[in-house]
């Protein structure tokens, strides 16, 4: 177990099942996990790698920070996880000097996960602004992708329910956010 906070960061577009996973695991490693909410704000940050220019679209941010952070803590709380052992901070990965703002780089544990060329980007640039960076894993057998899980959503067919936890679907209705994706 480490002694300092672990971090997590995503966009969470929606939290699925492998975001669940992520969260857990970092959770089993530390006492208490920050949450990092990449693209708080769309349209506001422009600063980012090529392999990421798409993750700062409308399309790709449909539901806002608010709701993902509802989205994950109610997904936390229904596996039991005390709301005392984690919180949730806005992240600026385009630019990291502003991470300053929301917490320092030495008193936290980043975690991440390697699946393609933007998280090795990511993990990379996360070291070169102070951070101790830790990937918990470096592949899956099957990948889920938040664009999968949007774009199924768009083309009005329920199958992305089974990508993400029981909660965020139950979210997602509950507050017509699907219809936001439906309009585009």
């Amino acid at each position: 177990m480490h002694k300092l906070p672990g971090l997590v960061i995503g966009r969470f577009q929606p939290p699925h099942l492998e975001h669940e996973r992520y969260y857990l695991t970092a959770l089993q490693k530390c006492d208490f996990l920050w949450i990092g909410i990449v693209t708080p704000e769309v349209g506001v940050n422009q600063n980012i790698c090529d392999s990421g220019k798409h993750r700062l679209t409308q399309l790709s941010n449909p539901f806002s920070y608010h709701h993902r952070l509802l989205m994950i803590k109610g997904l936390l709380e229904s596996k039991g996880i005390p709301r005392s052992r984690f919180e949730f901070i806005p992240f600026p990965m385009d630019n990291l000097n502003l991470v300053h703002s929301y917490t320092s780089p030495q008193d936290v544990q980043c975690f991440v996960s390697i699946l393609d060329e933007w998280s090795l980007q990511k993990a990379a640039r996360l070291a070169a602004a102070g951070f101790k960076v830790e990937s918990l894993w470096t592949d899956y057998d099957e990948r889920t992708s938040g664009s999968d899980i949007r774009k199924l959503i768009m083309e009005n067919k329920t199958e992305w329910q089974k990508y993400v936890p029981k909660f965020v679907e139950n979210y997602i209705l509950t507050h017509q956010l699907d219809k936001i994706l439906l309009q585009k």
